[in-house]
């Protein structure tokens, strides 16, 4: 009898098996396929799908450290984006559903948000333009998917310009902090260009599309609480070099008083 049990047994969980793995067949074949793209087993010119950049962009954030190898991390994102499928429908979609709801302003789509990064999709008419900004502790790269784009990233010089008193019209102070910073890239990017920008070079920059322009955009870490308070929005003269000082210019910035 024990043996009689023990034989119906391995039957049944044979052929049980059997179902499961007939019922999952095409899963199964699909995670392989996912499994194959996300450790680089490409054809030569067989673009990535949108779920293996998502599941490689996962492995290289979570080995990142803020401030250490930063250049080789945007390096890698850059690689990763250059093998990325543009028709995938997560993008597909952002460009399908765009309408300019915000004259003089660029529009965004979310495409995906997680702790370690996120990616965005950008999309200018002619005209519209980000002014300079900063990304505290934060990596970024730019990819532009059609249009053209001229991106001018600075770094932060050390100054002692004293903190100023500001009242605008409606009664709210301001602290008006005074800034000096160097340009340290000017380029013209175009479909298929990259440009970067790390939490220690580069890391305040503007975007100013030449013509209608779409771009991904990713962050790493993602945006949270702490930096997005502490990202600033400069008004940079570059009327002039700063004291006759070659690609050093003099910002402003403000906060509530």
């Amino acid at each position: 009898m024990e043996n009689f049990h023990r034989r119906e047994f391995i039957k049944m969980s044979a052929w049980s098996f059997a179902g499961l793995v007939t019922a999952d067949l095409d899963q199964l074949i699909r995670f392989g396929q996912k499994a194959n793209a996300t450790n680089g087993f490409f054809r030569e010119n067989e673009p990535m799908n949108w779920d293996a950049f998502l599941t490689e962009m996962q492995r290289i954030c979570a080995r990142h450290q803020v401030g250490r190898h930063s250049k080789r991390h945007v390096r890698r994102i850059a690689d990763l984006l250059r093998k990325l499928d543009l028709k995938a429908p997560a993008i597909q979609a952002g460009f399908d559903g765009y309408q300019n709801d915000r004259p003089d302003w660029f529009e965004h789509d979310l495409l995906h948000t997680e702790v370690n990064f996120q990616v965005s999709l950008l999309q200018f008419e002619k005209g519209e333009y980000i002014p300079h900004h900063d990304h505290p502790a934060m990596c970024g790269v730019v990819f532009p998917v059609n249009g053209e784009l001229e991106v001018k990233n600075y770094d932060l010089l050390p100054s002692d310009f004293p903190v100023e008193i500001e009242v605008a019209p409606d009664g709210i102070s301001y602290q008006k902090n005074t800034a000096l910073l160097r340009l340290g890239q000017s380029e013209l990017l175009r479909k298929g260009d990259v440009g970067t920008l790390t939490e220690e070079a580069g890391n305040i920059h503007s975007v100013m599309p030449t013509q209608f322009s779409q771009v991904l955009d990713i962050f790493t870490p993602a945006y949270n609480e702490v930096n997005e308070a502490a990202a600033r929005w400069y008004q940079v003269d570059e009327t002039a070099f700063y004291e006759g000082k070659k690609d050093v210019y003099r910002a402003e910035w403000y906060k509530n008083a």
